[in-house]
């Protein structure tokens, strides 16, 4: 029942990633807060990480956002393979009024639910994707030994 209940609420994060939010759809939406975390202009990589999402995903959502005025893409100074996003004054905008606007339904989502439970969930679900990381790899080694 668990893993069933983390997969329809999965399901419907998906469906809020999709729904656009004026001139962005939800997933660039999602990303400038996500670069807007960083202490330091994140490199591509970084963001894919932070946004759980492939490379060449993130990349497009940032190439989007550049051409949309959201952000600028630079190369990293040390690295000449990399680039960093950098939200620009039109970004910084839009993640003040994302904060905004979010900051009462997320408080929504956690009403009634105390710190102890949210603690003893962080703890379970940490614990289930430790162990949903084991079973890729051995899967992967599985393959490679037949």
């Amino acid at each position: 029942m668990l893993i069933r209940k983390l997969a329809s609420f999965s399901n419907k994060m998906k469906r809020l990633r999709r729904m656009p939010v004026g001139d962005l759809s939800g997933s660039q939406l999602l990303l400038l807060p996500i670069i807007y975390s960083f202490d330091n202009p994140p490199t591509l990589n970084e963001l894919a990480e932070a946004n759980e999402s492939s490379y060449q995903n993130t990349r497009q959502i940032l190439e989007k956002l550049e051409s949309t005025g959201y952000v600028t893409i630079l190369p990293d100074e040390k690295d000449s393979r990399a680039i960093r996003a950098i939200l620009a004054d039109k970004g910084i905008a839009a993640v003040h009024k994302y904060y905004r606007t979010m900051y009462g339904a997320v408080l929504h989502l956690y009403d009634g639910i105390d710190d102890r439970d949210v603690e003893i969930t962080l703890r379970v679900l940490d614990t289930l994707y430790d162990r949903i990381d084991s079973l890729y790899a051995s899967s992967i080694t599985a393959h490679l030994d037949s």
